[in-house]
Parts: C-alpha cells; sequence; structure tokens
C-alpha cells in the first residue's frame, strides 16, 4: 500500500471503505477521484479561518481538482473563493463555473493566442516566465485597456522543477528582465514568484 494510502486511511478510514465498496459494486470505475467533501469543507474552514487570523488571503490551487465542479464549489462555498489554475483548460472550467479565475501562468504558461481570453477572466495576477511572455500580455492588455499585475517567475541555479515545469527567469538575470518588462504598458510587476 502506498504512503499516501496509509495517511488517508489512518485519517478517513471510511473513505477508503465507501470507494473500496463502490469500486467492488461498479458503482465508479478505476481512476477517478473519491472525495469526503464534509472532509474538504471542515478543511476549507479550517484554513480560512487561519488566513483571516493572520491577515492572509488564500488562493486555492487547483493542480489535481481544476475540472471537478463539487470540489470546487464545496472550496468556495467554505470560504475560499479565489482558484489559481494551472492551465486554459482549467481556466475555462473554473470560469465556467461562475468562480474566479485570480491567478494565471504559475505552472504553466498561457499561450499568445489565449492570452485574450484568460485576460478577459479578469484574474488578479499572472506570472510570466520571461520578457517574451510578458510582451505578450502587454499586448494583449493594451488591446482590452486594462493594466494586468504580473508576478515574474524566478529560478536560481540550485532549483528544481518537475519535467515540462521548468522556466522562467534566472535570478542573474532579473533585474535587467524586471526594467525591460517595466517599460511595457499594460502590465505592472507586483512581486515575483518561484516554485
Amino acid at each position: 500500500m502506498s504512503a499516501m494510502l496509509d495517511i488517508i486511511e489512518s485519517q478517513n478510514p471510511s473513505l477508503v471503505r465507501a470507494a473500496s465498496e463502490l469500486h467492488q459494486r461498479r458503482e465508479i470505475p478505476a481512476d477517478c477521484y473519491v472525495v469526503d467533501l464534509e472532509v474538504l469543507r471542515e478543511n476549507t474552514r479550517q484554513l480560512k479561518k487561519a488566513a483571516d487570523a493572520n491577515g492572509l488571503r488564500l488562493y486555492a490551487m487547483t493542480k489535481q481538482i481544476n475540472r471537478n465542479p463539487s470540489m470546487l464549489e464545496t472550496i468556495a462555498s467554505s470560504g475560499i473563493d479565489k482558484f489559481v489554475t494551472v492551465d486554459i483548460e482549467g481556466a475555462r472550467a473554473i470560469h465556467a463555473q461562475g468562480l474566479d479565475v485570480a491567478h494565471v501562468g504559475h505552472l504553466s504558461q498561457i499561450p499568445r493566442y489565449w492570452i485574450p481570453e484568460v485576460l478577459a477572466m479578469n484574474p488578479d495576477v499572472w506570472t510570466v516566465y520571461g520578457y517574451e511572455n510578458a510582451q505578450f500580455l502587454s499586448e494583449a492588455a493594451v488591446s482590452a485597456g486594462v493594466v494586468q499585475d504580473i508576478l515574474l517567475k524566478v529560478i536560481g541555479p540550485l532549483d528544481h522543477a518537475y519535467p515540462a515545469q521548468e522556466g522562467g527567469i534566472f535570478s542573474e538575470h532579473l533585474i535587467d528582465v524586471a526594467r525591460k518588462i517595466k517599460e511595457l504598458p499594460g502590465v505592472r510587476m507586483v512581486g515575483t514568484t518561484g516554485f
């Protein structure tokens, strides 16, 4: 048994039992989500309470769940109503559900062709991996008559990333790239981020 399953079984044995029974009765297929929405609701409420007590704003990361409407709605109705999307499909799914697409571009860049579509979703912040991506976003923002807040993704010499999630501005080039981006209309640098 995997370490993750061991943890789930120790914390929520009824979830594991229910999932096994549903699968054995062929009511759910293999390779699907089985989520205890009550636990998700309570965890979300606890996170929100702690964030509020410390003056923090939370964004729900939708990496594994970005197309699961029940989970998204549970999180939103429990107090965390801003979402980070992983890709264009996640942004579309979250937006279609009427939820707040608050942060885009962190794990993968939005392709140039779809920047106007995602820009129309009014994200709070948009991560860019370099000058060229910031320039594409700048052009779309100017065309839309908006100013988009951006984060610069920075990578250092000792950083590690998962395959296909590499990318960013090398730390030794950050100042030069930031100066160039600062001159672009339609975008406003508000910080940096990393992975």
